[in-house]
Formats: C-alpha cells, structure tokens, sequence
C-alpha cells in the first residue's frame, strides 16, 4: 500500500493545517497550565506572539526542509536595520524593525532579512555535513505531510504536521532505504528497526539553548511532542512508529546532534497529554472555561524537572 493512500494522511498547507478543526500539540501545552488560555489561543483565536527564535525557527525550517525554491517563493529577502550600537538586526519586537517590515508587509510581500537567510543557510549546511543528521535528512521520504483522527481519548479530533518522515520499505510501495540512513537508523534505535518501526517521525529544532538541551526541552516539552505525534502517526499508520529529534544549535556555532527520548519520557507525556484531553472535553462539555487546572498540577508542568534526553 502507498502511504499517501492511508486515510488521515493529508497535504495541508500552513493555512490549511490551523484552519483545521481538531486538537494539536500546543492545545495541550496550554490546556495543562489553564483552560482560559486553551481557550483563548485555539477557540477565540489569540493567537500566541512569536519570539525572534520562533520566527527564525520557521525561516530554518522552510529553507532545509522546502529547499531554495519555495523559499524564494515564499519570502522576499532584504537588508534589514541594523543597531549602530550593537551592529546586530534590530528585533522583531523594536518599533525600528516594524517600521521596515510594516511597508514591505502592505505591498504584499513576505519579508526575511538577509541576516536570516545567511544565518539559516549556514544551519543547513552544517545539518546536511552532520555524520547521522546529514543522512536522515537527505533521505526523507515525506515533508510538511498532515495526520488527522479521531483520539481514543472522549472522541476529539486530533491533528500534527511533521517536519520529515523516513518509511520502512518492508511495509510501503515503492519506497527504497539508502545504506547510509539505515546504517544511522540502526545506530540511533537498534539493529532491529525494521522489524520494531513503520516509520521514522524526524523533528528539526532550532535552539540557542544547545548546551542546555535538557532545560531547552523542559520548557518546550519535547517528551509530551513526540507521544503525542507518535501516538497519532501510529494509529494513522496501523504500526509502530519511533521519533528522532535533529537538535541544531542558532547561538553563532552550528552544532548539531540527534536525540530521543525513552519509554519512561514517552510514558510521562502519554498521562500528560490524555490529561490535558480530558480537562479540554470537560470544559466543551460544560461550557465552563473560569477553573483552572489545580494549582500544584499547573506549577508541576511549569518548573517541575524533566527526564533528559538520550541519543
């Protein structure tokens, strides 16, 4: 069978993937601190606004996974202003930089600063020359591809878009695996990834945090991230699938390292997310947003400890 025959697996463009009516990863994120912010970001239609590294994430993640094409299409590259006393871009915050983006925005373009097509340029190539990054991401079977069901969890739709999938050919039409990715592959989950996993979910992540993986993924829940899109992609997919995270680091050194997590890490973000699910279909259900999530739950999510990482 060809995976784009699978039902659930969907073509969506950005617009059309948060215009789609179902739950994602940050809904969970943000029912777990309170339900008046889920309610906020994802029924009323706040949406969040973007850090620099949140901007610039996008930028990366659009030029290694698109390629040049579509991001020339996309974006329009142009000088940016730059702080005479820093010589750096001004921020995306600063009433200088709005100031420049605001008339480029009105004649309909989609502005990026030639900084950051520099500065993303420069990950790229340090990602594709990385020794298992490079492989991995040469050699994805799929990009940017949307899954969709329904959770087992009171019934609610559920929905992600993943940066890259890797196939396993014994269980797809038409899909071959390089030596090189599965020399990788056999190093970064086991000799017997063929026989455990149908997929290979990989997730670039873009950091100035690299030293401080672990405190980096706390705070964004990486843990919670790959349980919930491996628990959709399986279901999805009618097999196990296994996630591999491409961490590169933004602070100026170009590092790069491939991590995930383990059963435990993935089993604290299975009880996490059903959680959050559970709170989401009882506000739904009675319409009441005012509680939110009990003070010590809430405090855990935003300062507790996490498991860390493993390669």
């Amino acid at each position: 069978m060809k995976f784009e025959d699978f039902e659930g697996v969907h073509d969506w463009t950005d617009a059309e993937y948060f215009q789609c009516n179902a739950i994602n990863h940050s809904s969970i994120d943000d029912a777990l601190i309170d339900p008046m912010i889920f309610k906020k970001n994802h029924i009323d239609g706040e949406r969040k606004r973007k850090t620099d590294e949140m901007n610039f994430g996008t930028i990366a993640h659009d030029l290694v996974l698109r390629g040049d094409s579509f991001f020339d299409k996309k974006y329009t590259t142009a000088p940016p202003p730059i702080n005479e006393r820093t010589g750096k871009p001004y921020g995306t915050d600063t009433k200088k930089f709005e100031a420049w983006v605001t008339p480029l925005k009105a004649m309909g373009l989609n502005p990026v600063t030639t900084h950051d097509r520099e500065k993303a340029l420069d990950l790229k190539r340090a990602m594709l020359k990385h020794r298992l990054a490079g492989p991995l991401l040469r050699n994805l079977h799929a990009t940017e591809k949307g899954f969709q069901l329904e959770s087992r969890v009171h019934g609610l739709r559920l929905k992600c878009k993943l940066d890259g999938l890797i196939l396993n050919p014994n269980h797809f039409d038409g899909i071959t695996i390089d030596e090189e990715v599965d020399a990788v592959l056999r190093e970064c989950l086991g000799s017997d990834w063929q026989s455990q996993f149908k997929a290979i979910i990989i997730d670039l992540k873009t950091t100035s945090e690299f030293d401080a993986w672990r405190r980096h993924s706390r705070k964004f829940k990486y843990y919670r991230a790959e349980w919930f899109y491996s628990n959709i992609v399986s279901q999805v997919l009618d097999g196990q699938v296994a996630m591999l995270f491409v961490v590169v680091d933004t602070s100026g050194l170009m590092r790069v390292k491939v991590r995930s997590y383990g059963d435990d890490d993935v089993l604290r973000g299975m009880e996490e997310a059903e959680r959050a699910l559970s709170i989401i279909y009882d506000c739904l259900e009675s319409g009441n947003w005012s509680n939110p999530v009990n003070d010590e739950f809430a405090k855990e999510q935003l300062f507790a400890g996490m498991p860390g990482g493993q390669k």
